[in-house]
């Protein structure tokens, strides 16, 4: 099932948030690499491109690729 389009744009820090509550309340660790498979995994399944754009900036980030 696809993400939804937005009406806003969520900051950095509310969607990594969002993300390690879902693995702690799922009983996963959190590490950089289960936060990464996870906004992979939204990355596949939006149809924003708003939020590709976003879900791209934040993997980037993570792995070190960081915008400059």
């Amino acid at each position: 099932m696809a993400t939804p389009p937005v009406p806003w744009m969520p900051s950095g820090e509310e969607t990594l948030g969002a993300i390690v509550i879902e693995l702690l309340r799922n009983g996963k660790g959190v590490s950089r690499h289960s936060i990464c498979l996870k906004l992979a995994a939204r990355l596949e399944q939006t149809s924003d491109p708003v939020m590709e754009v976003h879900y791209g900036e934040l993997l980037a980030i993570l792995l070190g690729k960081g915008i400059r």
